[in-house]
């Protein structure tokens, strides 16, 4: 691909989701924006939410470098809670919504966002959620920004639903996990897809029922990314990233951030130098 088609107008960028491997993601957004890569606007699921609201602020090589230093600072006690906390916590979840709360995480992103609302993005913005009612998805593109980032990012089972406007939201990824049709309602055909990395399991061990459940969410969820991203309308110009496949690891690992980051920044460039869009 040619760096002058990326510095052209009328892109949009999805993030999608990928729970602890986001830091793979922003690497990988690095490497666009340093080909001059600036879309007209960010749809985030997940933790692509996150990024999205942290970058749609900071749209530029240097607001990266300074996300991936913050991922470097996120780890499992910042974003879970305390041991004693996570342990009460789950020992009490088959009375509870999730297995943690999301104070943390919150805390988190009030110390890190640039900004609260959506109305004070550099780039517009948009993050998916999952109405726990309906199965259906939400796009939220105005007002509260923690608050849609914390639903988009609410991983059934591990962080509780947020209500927003009365509805009980989750993870966007559950019934959105690439949101094409966001973008195409906005009059954009141009759309770049970072993913946070591709889980293999490569040499993990599956002898308790966490690993097990985590290797069939992966599964499931693999393999219908790569359903929708057979089935993108062909009017579509589209440059999917899909990022490095990485040994699965337990969601509360968040380490390593900088390699991470690394990882996708390298395969991102790989990719970016021998691909063509799909026209």
């Amino acid at each position: 691909m040619t760096q002058a088609a990326l510095t052209e107008t009328g892109w949009g960028l999805i993030l999608t989701g990928g729970a602890n491997w986001g830091a793979v993601q922003v690497g990988a957004v690095g490497a666009l924006f340093e080909r001059g890569f600036r879309p007209e606007l960010i749809v985030g699921v997940s933790v692509g939410a996150i990024n999205g609201a942290y970058l749609a602020s900071r749209p530029s090589p240097e607001g990266v470098d300074a996300l991936v230093k913050l991922w470097e600072k996120a780890d499992t006690r910042r974003i879970f809670g305390s041991r004693f906390a996570r342990i009460r916590e789950l020992a009490a979840v088959l009375l509870h919504d999730s297995a943690f709360s999301n104070r943390s995480l919150r805390s988190f992103l009030e110390q890190s966002l640039p900004v609260r609302r959506f109305e004070e993005t550099t780039i517009p913005l948009a993050v998916v959620a999952s109405d726990l009612a309906s199965g259906t998805s939400r796009l939220l593109s105005s007002g509260d920004l923690l608050e849609a980032v914390l639903a988009s990012a609410a991983i059934p089972g591990l962080f509780p639903p947020v209500e927003i406007d009365g509805e009980r939201l989750v993870d966007g990824a559950i019934a959105d996990p690439l949101p094409i049709a966001a973008l195409l309602r906005r009059g954009i055909r141009r759309v770049v897809v970072v993913e946070a990395g591709r889980p293999c399991g490569c040499g993990n061990d599956l002898g308790h029922a966490t690993s097990l459940f985590q290797r069939a969410v992966t599964v499931v969820m693999r393999d219908r990314m790569n359903l929708l991203l057979r089935l993108v309308p062909p009017e579509v110009e589209l440059l999917s990233l899909g990022l490095v496949c990485h040994p699965e690891t337990p969601i509360t690992d968040l380490s390593h951030a900088a390699l991470r980051a690394r990882l996708g920044y390298e395969e991102a460039v790989y990719l970016l130098d021998g691909s063509d869009i799909r026209r």
